[in-house]
């Protein structure tokens, strides 16, 4: 029975160990993690700049404007960390001998970053589903009670109270050098 203080992270490669063996892991992980993950990150970072640039031409003084331009960043910072986060699990650099545990930095630099903008994502997709619940319920006075100036200041409020939500993590939890006797290196851990 767990605590609840378990992760719902996806299972490293030690907890795979004994289903496949190492070659077949291997292969997997270059296959999904490295290629898929990092290829399909990729795309949709570029895509989303293309959008936060068309959405600055267009101009922010419309509520849909804003709310997208909003999605597009947060959807641009979730995809930059499972872009690191395919780099980390690249055999190559797992195998290259830099003095840090992999799986540590990943889960710091790229896990909790792309959790943050998966929320901010989140939150922002349910404020577009209110507007447009409100344009149905109130069709002649949806303009009055969402301002674009509304609509700025709870974009805002959604990225100040993610980022708020998620800081106690990165103040207590840090990275640094621990030495491991059994491989006789200093690692850099968290």
């Amino acid at each position: 029975m767990g605590t609840g203080n378990e992760s719902q992270a996806a299972p490293s490669q030690a907890d795979l160990k004994g289903i496949v063996d190492d070659d077949v892991l291997n292969v997997f992980v270059v296959i999904f993690y490295v290629t898929a993950t990092g290829t399909i990150s990729f795309s949709g970072i570029i895509f989303n700049i293309i959008n936060i640039i068309v959405f600055l031409k267009q101009g922010l003084k419309d509520t849909v404007n804003i709310t997208l331009f909003g999605l597009a960043i947060s959807d641009t910072g979730s995809l930059m960390g499972l872009l690191w986060m395919s780099i980390c699990f690249n055999p190559a650099l797992v195998n290259s001998g830099i003095p840090f545990d992999h799986e540590d930095i990943q889960y710091l630099t790229a896990g909790w970053p792309h959790v943050i903008f998966a929320r901010i994502t989140s939150w922002i997709t349910a404020f577009v589903t209110f507007e447009r619940c409100l344009c149905i319920a109130l069709p002649l006075k949806v303009k009055t009670i969402i301002t674009p100036r509304r609509a700025v200041i709870v974009v805002v409020s959604i990225y100040l109270i993610m980022i708020a939500c998620i800081a106690p993590v990165f103040y207590s939890v840090s990275l640094g050098p621990k030495y491991f006797p059994l491989k006789n290196k200093t690692l850099i851990v968290m």
